[in-house]
């Protein structure tokens, strides 16, 4: 009596009708998602010279995947449970709680010499919320269907975060693997540092014969120089977890010359 069917199955060769190629990734559009806002605007049309506006939302989005296969700015890539994607429900990447803006322009009434007249002051500004990032592991392989989060047993968020350590990893201890069962933890569960910036330009405007005009710039991008701090490292597992070792570009000035026709 021979071996059963499904060993024999299993000993057969099966040629690939394209040699040449190996595991074919696919993607299938199965995700979904929700936003909601409020928004709030003023606005101050040019007059004497003056003009600004600022506009401020509140907001929410919640998604099961913000990107291709689940990458995305949040840090995660890859559903843990490929059979279970509603557990991928969370906070987009992108999520911002409270957004700001503004822009300005003011002419400068400094006299009506030629040096003097002509001025303008003008600036843009943005301020916002954290984004959410997702605590994780690196020890796990989704491929193997092992747990790549981990379990939660506390809220993880730190009264005064610093870049040294911005969440608690002890909240998050690490699923064996041997346990063969998926982390608790969810996605984008925490908050990364918020941003500040404000850029600045003072021009002057010389009238260059009848259509004509030059603009002699200075503009300073992150005039404040403020620090505005980049995710954190999500790996728990790793030396350095859950601090930030890099920030966005710091203040940055510019002089420049423009000639408009």
């Amino acid at each position: 009596m021979g071996p059963p069917r499904d060993i024999k199955t299993a000993q057969r060769s099966y040629p690939k009708p394209v040699p040449n190629l190996n595991t074919i990734p696919y993607y299938s559009f199965v995700s979904n998602s929700s936003y909601n806002a409020g928004t709030l605007s003023l606005r101050k049309r040019f007059a004497h010279g003056v003009f600004f506006r600022l506009n401020y939302a509140y907001a929410k989005s919640i998604d099961t995947a913000s990107g291709f296969n689940h990458a995305g700015d949040g840090g995660y890539s890859g559903a843990q449970n490929a059979r279970d994607l509603n557990a991928e429900r969370g906070r987009s990447d992108f999520d911002i709680r409270d957004a700001m803006s503004v822009n300005f322009t003011h002419e400068l009434p400094l006299g009506r010499s030629w040096l003097a007249s002509g001025w303008q002051f003008a600036g843009t500004g943005r301020a916002y919320s954290s984004q959410p990032f997702t605590p994780q592991t690196q020890a796990g392989n989704n491929d193997l269907g092992e747990p790549t989060r981990l379990d939660r047993i506390a809220n993880g968020s730190l009264a005064n975060p610093s870049p040294d350590q911005w969440f608690d990893v002890g909240a998050f201890p690490v699923v064996p693997l041997s346990a063969f069962r998926f982390g608790n933890s969810g996605r984008n569960i925490l908050d990364g540092p918020g941003f500040v910036g404000i850029n600045l330009s003072l021009i002057k405007r010389i009238r260059v014969r009848e259509h004509g005009e030059a603009q002699f710039r200075w503009e300073a991008f992150n005039a404040l120089n403020h620090t505005n701090l980049k995710l954190p490292i999500d790996n728990v597992d790793v030396v350095n977890g859950a601090t930030i070792t890099s920030a966005q570009a710091a203040r940055v000035m510019q002089l420049g010359l423009r000639y408009q026709f």
